[in-house]
């Protein structure tokens, strides 16, 4: 009994010391600096709400809109992503919606997809419209160069690259499909995830490489332009290279590396 009744006594004079210290904070804030006053008349003039299903906040003050909804050059971990079944990690919602885009408008069965640059007004309206929380310009389709155009954009402006996570040695070292394969296994995520989603996408367009000439390969019969070439530079930073000529000597192997894992993933569905 004597227990319980210490334990009851511990409780209430927590519970004082609490209450205590509630009316005591106005007085010591006042103290500090008697032009510090209680707050009152506290009025709600925003309400902000996020829309899970666009991935956007909704009644933001126009000065914060772009900094919050901001979907280039920002951390894939900072920005709306949607879980698929294929990959472990999420992945980014401006992506996916990208590549829907980019199908809904027959992207895969263009000419030279992925590497015609479309109109680059057109292309920065749709950016822009994009970082404030909309995809579309005037309620009207982009052209389909803009769609794949800015996937690539969105790899090119990561403020660390995907392909920044391994080291240039390995991708330069990587001469067999198992390398390649065994390397990716290796990515952390969500860095892995991205990676897969992709070559994934990559796989589907190649698909239709006698329609859009955009196989995973070039070969000197067809002619075709090839995805890991106009892709595969977009996924590291050549800052890092003080020397120019390794620069471009290291991208050359980040085609072959990404060529690849192309393949790869096409021998896998």
């Amino acid at each position: 009994k004597k227990k319980k009744k210490k334990k009851k006594k511990k409780k209430i004079d927590w519970l004082l010391c609490f209450l205590l210290l509630l009316l005591l904070e106005p007085q010591k804030f006042r103290q500090q600096d008697h032009k510090i006053s209680d707050v009152t008349d506290v009025e709600r003039k925003v309400q902000v709400t996020y829309d899970k299903d666009e991935g956007v906040f909704h009644g933001l003050p126009k000065e914060w809109e772009e900094l919050l909804n901001k979907q280039f050059g920002v951390s894939p971990k900072h920005i709306p992503c949607v879980k698929l079944p294929q990959y472990a990690a999420k992945i980014p919602k401006v992506l996916v919606i990208l590549k829907e885009k980019l199908i809904d408008a027959n992207g895969y069965q263009q000419v030279g997809i992925f590497r015609l640059a479309p109109d680059a007004r057109d292309n920065n309206a749709v950016k822009s419209s994009i970082d404030s929380g909309k995809f579309e310009i005037n309620g009207q389709q982009a052209d389909v160069n803009v769609y794949a155009n800015l996937i690539k954009v969105w790899f090119r402006d990561l403020p660390d690259p995907l392909l920044n996570c391994v080291a240039p040695e390995r991708v330069e070292m990587a001469t067999k499909e198992a390398d390649v394969v065994k390397i990716i296994s290796d990515f952390p995520e969500p860095h892995k995830s991205i990676f897969l989603w992709l070559c994934d996408m990559c796989v589907e367009c190649a698909v239709y490489e006698n329609i859009n000439k955009m196989g995973p390969k070039v070969t000197l019969l067809s002619l075709f332009f090839n995805l890991a070439i106009v892709i595969g530079p977009n996924l590291f930073n050549t800052s890092k290279f003080e020397n120019p000529m390794k620069a471009m000597t290291y991208s050359a192997k980040v085609v072959e590396f990404f060529e690849k894992a192309i393949k790869w993933r096409q021998s896998t569905h």
